[in-house]
């Protein structure tokens, strides 16, 4: 069964190359555009990883792993920050919310790959 990658970045650029490339590995990719796009596609489709911006339109990316850390069903639903606007107290509270890894953006695909590979390959089942 192949795993679901939710993708959040209002960068069109960012959203093609990842999606392309993740899509092209076996991931079922699914993309949003703002935060709020985000938190509803993640309540539906219950991905296995979310990426996301921190600067998004409608809700930001620490909202949006706030509001996903309180959903029973995606309590172990793996969060990568790939951000171009990040500070080091964006990271912080990031990982304090419940981020499994946090990436300053400009990030090769293929480094990004390799990570979520790893997140997935790690990731515990769901009881």
């Amino acid at each position: 069964m192949k795993k679901t990658v939710l993708l959040v970045d209002r960068d069109e650029d960012s959203r093609v190359v990842y999606q392309t490339m993740l899509g092209h590995a076996g991931y079922h990719v699914v993309v949003a555009i703002d935060g709020d796009e985000g938190v509803a596609l993640a309540r539906s489709q219950t991905p296995d990883v979310v990426v996301t911006e921190l600067a998004l339109t409608k809700r930001s990316g620490l909202d949006l792993i706030r509001l996903l850390r309180k959903e029973a069903s995606l309590g172990r639903t793996r969060i990568v920050v790939l951000t171009a606007s990040g500070t080091d107290a964006d990271q912080a509270e990031a990982v304090r919310l419940g981020c499994s890894l946090f990436l300053s953006k400009p990030v090769e695909p293929k480094t990004l790959l390799d990570m979520i590979d790893h997140l997935t390959a790690s990731a515990q089942p769901a009881q």
